[in-house]
Parts: C-alpha cells; structure tokens; sequence
C-alpha cells in the first residue's frame, strides 16, 4: 500500500476525509457517498518491499491484509458502501522478476506470496464485512487469473510479447527502469505487448483485462463482477454474500 514516490492509502483516505467533510450534496452527501464507486488497488509495492525470509511472510501478509481491511472500513465509515478490488497480480511474471531467474521463466516465490496475501483478503474482508460493515458490497477483482490466463493464451487477446518490455534495457528488457539512461522503446507496436516497463502493464493489457472485470465470470471477479455490482446496487437489490470459508493457497 505504498511505495516511492507514491502517497499511502492511510495518505489517501484523510485527503478523501477532508473532501467529504466539505462536500454539499442533494438529496444528501449520505446519498452520494452510497451511490458512488470506489476503486482500491494496493499491495504489489508491499511485496517489493518484503526482502526477509520466507518464514516471516505469513505474519508480513496478514499484517498487509488487517492494514487493507482497515482503510475499507474508514471508507465505510466516511460513507462509502460500493467498493472495488483489485487483487495482487502474478508479480513474479513482471519483466523485472523475470530477469532475475535462470531462465527467465515466473518466480513462483513471488506469485505464492501474492496468491497467499489474495486468499487471505477475501477470507478476512467477508468475516469483517459480516461483522463490522453490514451494507457493505465489493467486488474483488482477480489480477491475478486475468493475467495469468492473458500470459498462457496471449493470442486470443491480441498479444503478441508476454514476457519482454516495451521499454527498458537489458535481458527482457527488464533490467532498467524505461526513462533510465540507456533505455529504448518499441517502435509502433506497443498494443501487442503485456508490459510496458520492467513493472507496469500496457494501456493494451488494462482495456483487456478491464472487460473481464466488469463482465467475466466468478474466476474473474467476486462474488460478482463490477458490473453487476454497480448495476444491482444503484437498482438496491441483493447481492450474494461472499464465501467465509476458503482456504489460504498454498505459498
């Protein structure tokens, strides 16, 4: 939930408390804040920072989900009750962590990690949601199927490089940051890659994986998609409560 350069999400939420606490709404500011959609992403950053032994990973991860589940419940609390998640996403596929394996292939360390810190979030967030937000409806997005899927059939989405950079330098062009000296970039083809740097995806890869998250099945968000989340909420019709009983994947 942070990184360099970046403002925290604790940062985030007292700017957006300062907003509300001026906002002049009709029928009501409560109305507004209700009906409203709020997008959270967070969670690839943490796990840069994390450099300890793997042993120390669970308590790292729960530590990660708690902190998460928190700010969702100050957002509750200022008024929020439409809410969107964006899971952690296969970061041992970026380019940058690629480089550093033999062969180039996945560092499945940091993809466990990121499937453990996923499994938890859901598990947690639906017992708070339950206990502590109970007009609360959220929808998590999973990052990590949709990329994953786009990375074993990059045809079928109009990819055509999954692995290498857009811009960058070195092996996968993945060893420097795209803007560092002696980075270059793709000529007009930036559509047919997955990355545009050694961390970020391309404007391609979002549109993509947007439209699975807003219309794919439960392998791609739950317990709905973020369109019928938004649609069945603005109509105030139920929706169906998230599963309490999961098991965290295994690291």
């Amino acid at each position: 939930m942070q990184g360099n350069g970046t403002l925290t999400m604790t940062t985030q939420i007292r700017y957006f408390k300062r907003a509300v606490d001026r906002m002049v709404c009709l029928p009501s500011k409560e109305a507004m804040l209700a009906q409203s959609f709020f997008l959270l992403s967070g969670g690839g950053n943490d796990f840069s920072a994390f450099s300890g032994p793997i042993g120390n990973a669970p308590a790292y991860i729960a530590k990660m989900v708690s902190t998460y589940i928190g700010h969702i419940q100050d957002l509750y609390n200022l008024g929020a009750r439409m809410v969107g998640i964006l899971d952690v996403p296969p970061v041992g596929c970026t380019p940058g962590q690629r480089v550093l394996m033999p062969t180039g292939e996945c560092n499945e360390v940091a993809n466990s990690l990121a499937r453990w810190f996923n499994s938890l979030l859901r598990i947690e967030l639906a017992g708070s949601a339950a206990a502590y937000m109970p007009e609360l409806k959220y929808s998590i997005a999973n990052n990590y199927n949709i990329l994953t899927d786009m990375m074993a059939n990059p045809l079928v989405t109009g990819l055509r490089e999954v692995k290498t950079a857009c811009c960058g330098a070195g092996k996968l062009m993945g060893e420097k940051m795209c803007g560092d000296p002696g980075t270059t970039m793709c000529a007009d083809n930036h559509d047919e890659y997955m990355f545009w740097d050694m961390l970020h995806a391309t404007e391609a890869t979002v549109e993509r994986g947007s439209l699975a998250l807003f219309h794919g099945d439960a392998n791609y968000a739950d317990p709905v998609n973020f369109r019928t989340l938004v649609t069945q909420k603005k109509k105030g019709s139920s929706l169906p409560v998230a599963p309490n009983k999961q098991q965290v994947a295994d690291a």
